[in-house]
């Protein structure tokens, strides 16, 4: 098939209509102005979110649903959710705001009052609403999202004394949202990749068609006198932040803020739909980098906020390998669909379709569907559906892939895999990491990074470092002399490097003076079936004082370890054979926390050895080694 035929598969078309039904007479929830205040009072931010989430993918299942069939049967429940939408007195999340509602129009421009505004402005367009709350929308998305445009040089636009170095997510997400209201009301405002209409097996072409025209017939009321040639401005000026986020780009593709925030940083850079203007082997390096940092199943190298399993957009990645001529890209993209489709399968078969339940759906075969709260997303993976099912190409692991511009690198052997990174504390999404390495033995995690838990007030605070996931003697890296590594780009690895299966760094940099270190080096071996960590430690003391020197191995466990003796242990179907020492085993509960439970269940645990070296002695070196546990004889 060629790869610009769009036609909307006939699973994607029922299971859209399907999920769409999931939402008739589907709870709205409450968003009150004391339910947007409990994060200034608590810090807690996932009560409101959970509420304002799930209000907006009833939103978005709802249009979709209407989109497919064509039917106008989910016009009544999508308008109620509108309106519902519209009476919210600010789409800026609590997090984002302090928790406190604007006196009056809201005038701030977030992540999600952006992709509000979007969704909204894109379901107007296609859909035949009540020319009343066809005016509200707009009005609304005037007033919250145009006009504050002109009057707030906001940090994301990336623009002037605001250009950020490294980017982050903010630009291309608020940018996509602004100008996906843009688009909706000027299509020709910018070289737009072409937007092809949504062929189904209901024909909803034809009806999509003239519910476009009526819309542009209707616009001239929609908006004030002398608004359209100021969004041409904004379009123009939104281009711009996009050039200043592409340049300032990793030429290596390399996202510091790990794999789960690719999606929302490279993914909405894709879907603003221009990425045709853009410099293609950057842009191949950019999509790429999802896929070299895949471990397996749905288990990727995690550093910073990242966790350490998710489920990216498949469609998305997809569609990023046919854009940029990436067979690869494709591959890897086609593949999660398919184990999507695969997991679906087996939930459909043990839970069959039946309760409203919108947080575990009927239609899991592309997490696109079941949860991304961006509208043109959607669209763009009902376009690409059939194509991505009719896919036939196999993906292939490479052996090892390393960026450069994140100094992390990932290594793929038989049995096991081994990801590290060197890099600074002064990183998006920092967690005090540098020289963390994790270890997966037959798909397995054995040493991991846990992530990060539930966000709060604390997350982006001064007090974000008091969080023990963001503490370095809560990843695989040691405590010296009673510090672990400190905040701040200033504290970093140096001389990294990675060979076809080993990486080292040179880590003392990383931790403060009163650790004592002239140097610290570490390197972690990959073999066949063997991974070594070695840790080279000179201290800076004068031997006469004889002062004694500590240290605190520590090994973050997804499994419970078991110490057979002083110095062996067995976890996750491995022998780690450990440096002498006393070992001791810590377990780490967190409970139903919202971002690490999906991941490791209710608790990790973390393996510490204290060792003290010899009085006065300068150098140590502890030599750790994992190794496939030897099936019992029977």
């Amino acid at each position: 098939m060629n790869k610009n035929q769009t036609v909307i598969s006939s699973i994607f078309h029922t299971a859209a209509i399907r999920e769409a039904e999931l939402c008739l007479g589907a709870d709205a929830g409450i968003l009150s102005g004391e339910l947007y205040a409990e994060f200034a009072r608590s810090g807690n931010r996932t009560r409101y979110e959970n509420v304002n989430f799930r209000r907006r993918r009833l939103l978005n299942r709802l249009a979709l649903g209407e989109i497919c069939e064509g039917k106008e049967r989910f016009l009544p429940e999508l308008s109620r959710i509108i309106r519902c939408t519209l009476q919210e007195r600010s789409w800026v999340l609590p997090a984002h705001s302090g928790g406190r509602l604007p006196d009056g129009a809201e005038t701030n421009i977030d992540l999600f009052s952006s992709q509000t505004a979007a969704a909204l402005a894109m379901i107007s367009a296609r859909l035949p609403l009540d020319k009343a709350l066809q005016k509200r929308i707009w009005e609304t998305i005037d007033a919250r999202i145009f006009s504050p445009f002109f009057m707030h040089d906001y940090w994301w636009r990336n623009l002037g004394a605001n250009r950020r170095p490294v980017p982050s997510n903010w630009t291309p997400w608020c940018v996509h949202g602004v100008l996906e209201c843009v688009r909706a009301v000027l299509p020709d405002a910018l070289p737009w990749e072409e937007e092809k209409l949504l062929p189904s097996p209901s024909s909803f072409e034809k009806a999509e068609s003239a519910c476009t025209r009526r819309f542009t017939q209707f616009l001239p009321s929609l908006l004030p006198p002398g608004r359209l040639p100021q969004l041409q401005e904004i379009a123009v000026s939104c281009l711009v932040s996009l050039r200043n986020y592409f340049e300032d780009y990793p030429e290596d593709g390399g996202c510091d803020e790990g794999a789960q925030y690719w999606e929302h940083s490279v993914g909405h850079f894709f879907e603003c739909g221009l990425h045709h203007i853009f410099d293609t082997p950057k842009l191949a390096a950019m999509y790429s980098f999802i896929q070299k940092v895949h471990i397996t199943g749905d288990y990727y190298m995690n550093f910073a906020d990242c966790a350490a399993r998710i489920a990216p957009n498949a469609s998305m990645i997809f569609r990023m390998g046919m854009e940029a001529g990436l067979p690869e890209l494709s591959a890897f993209g086609a593949s999660l669909y398919r184990a999507h489709a695969s997991a679906d399968a087996i939930c459909r078969a043990k839970a069959p379709f039946s309760a409203p339940d919108l947080e575990t759906p009927s239609s899991a075969f592309d997490p696109t569907l079941r949860d991304n709260m961006d509208f043109r997303a959607i669209l763009n993976a009902a376009l690409a559906s059939q194509q991505i099912e009719d896919f036939a190409g196999e993906f292939v692991c490479r052996t090892q892939d390393s960026f450069p511009s994140l100094s992390a690198g990932i290594f793929r052997g038989k049995y096991f895999c081994a990801a590290a990174k060197g890099g600074h504390n002064g990183e998006n999404h920092n967690h005090n990491d540098c020289g963390n390495v994790i270890v997966y033995a037959d798909g397995r995690p054995v040493l991991i990074d846990a992530g990060v838990g539930a966000y709060t007030r604390d997350t982006f605070s001064d007090r974000r470092y008091t969080i023990w996931t963001m503490q370095s003697s809560f990843h695989n890296l040691p405590e010296i002399n009673g510090c672990m590594q400190r905040n701040g780009a200033e504290f970093a690895a140096h001389n990294t490097v990675f060979s076809a299966d080993s990486f080292s760094c040179e880590l003392s940099g990383a931790y403060p003076q009163e650790a004592g270190l002239l140097s610290y080096r570490r390197r972690m071996q990959l073999e066949e079936n063997r991974v070594t960590l070695i840790s080279q430690f000179q201290f800076r003391q004068n031997p006469s004082e004889e002062k004694e020197n500590r240290l605190v191995l520590n090994y973050m466990l997804a499994d419970l370890p078991v110490l057979d003796t002083a110095c062996l242990a067995r976890a996750g179907g491995c022998i780690f054979t450990l440096p002498a020492g006393i070992w001791s085993l810590e377990l780490i509960e967190f409970g139903e926390d919202e971002k690490l439970s999906p991941v490791w269940g209710h608790c990790i645990y973390r393996l510490r050895g204290e060792i003290r070296p010899k009085a006065a002695a300068q150098e140590y070196t502890a030599v750790t080694v994992i190794e496939p546990e030897k099936p019992k004889a029977v």
